[in-house]
């Protein structure tokens, strides 16, 4: 049981590791695609964004929604 236990935390812990590298890509990106907006680079830029993001498990309309609230920040 000891050893069943130890791999269940490893894999927990590899999980937890790769969500938080998930979410640090998705933020490097989203910055990424504001600045690039309306480029070629931007529209590369934009694919993986989406991609990261349903890795993440968001939708299309919450990604949408959080390049808005960037671009209003960043225009304002």
């Amino acid at each position: 049981m000891g050893f069943e236990k130890n791999i269940y935390q490893k894999q927990y812990k590899l999980l937890m590791d790769t969500r938080l590298r998930a979410e640090e890509q998705y933020k490097k990106l989203l910055a990424r695609y504001v600045n690039l907006w309306g480029t070629a680079i931007g529209s590369i830029t934009y694919g993986k964004l989406i991609c990261v993001g349903e890795i993440m498990g968001y939708t299309h309309q919450e990604i949408q929604a959080d390049i808005d609230m960037k671009r209003r920040i960043k225009y304002e």
